[in-house]
């Protein structure tokens, strides 16, 4: 479930946060990650069973085509005309990552050693 929440009395001795909206997971079961897209102001959401664009203006979801339906993706990370994504091998991390272009074409997986990873994230 994804759920949204208004800061209140942030000035005072008892700020407080008030859920607003909520929004149940598409797919089977178990959310693993959200990330904003600067690009398009959407979230990237993965699931148990695949990858989804989420909008908080809409409350919808749509099926990222490349990673849908696919089984325990852990992370997704979009950045310009890139995207960047975790897929479980053993159990919940993965010997490394695969990079693409935003359509999931030109995929290039990248190998790491020595770490279970189980997130990815662009930094600039």
């Amino acid at each position: 479930m994804i759920q949204a929440f208004l800061l209140e009395d942030w000035a005072t001795r008892k700020p407080r946060l008030i859920e607003t909206q909520r929004w149940q997971l598409p797919g089977k079961r178990d959310g693993h990650d959200l990330s904003l897209d600067p690009s398009t102001h959407e979230f990237a959401v993965t699931t148990e069973d695949g990858g989804w664009r989420f909008s908080p203006e809409s409350g919808e979801y749509v099926a990222i085509p490349f990673l849908n339906p696919a089984r325990q993706v852990k992370a997704i990370n979009f950045n310009g005309d890139s995207v960047a994504w975790v897929q479980a091998e053993d159990s919940w991390w993965s010997y490394g990552f695969t990079v693409a272009k935003r359509d999931g074409s030109a995929r290039e997986r990248i190998n790491v050693t020595g770490i279970h990873l189980y997130k990815i994230r662009w930094f600039r």
